[in-house]
């Protein structure tokens, strides 16, 4: 078995992501408000991705990095195997 690889679930990317933008978001200081304006977002959108129900596209994921003002691979960067 050192050669299987297990898959990630999009439920698990998209839980892992939601919790890297809000702990970003929280360790700056930032509402979700916040983070919405910056990033051309309404804050329902931004609550559901910090809630895992979004599958945010690349291009999502780079309007909120730049919103928290981080790199995207940061929050990617988080993403781990359930």
């Amino acid at each position: 078995m050192g050669n299987s690889k297990r898959l990630i679930s999009a439920e698990s990317i998209q839980r892992s992501l939601g919790r890297a933008v809000r702990v970003t978001r929280n360790a700056k200081g930032l509402t979700q408000e916040e983070v919405a304006r910056r990033s051309g977002f309404g804050w329902r959108h931004i609550q559901k991705i910090e809630a895992g129900e979004v599958n945010a596209t690349l291009r999502t994921i780079c309007r909120v990095a730049h919103a928290l003002d981080v790199d995207p691979g940061d929050l990617l960067k988080e993403i781990r195997v359930d």
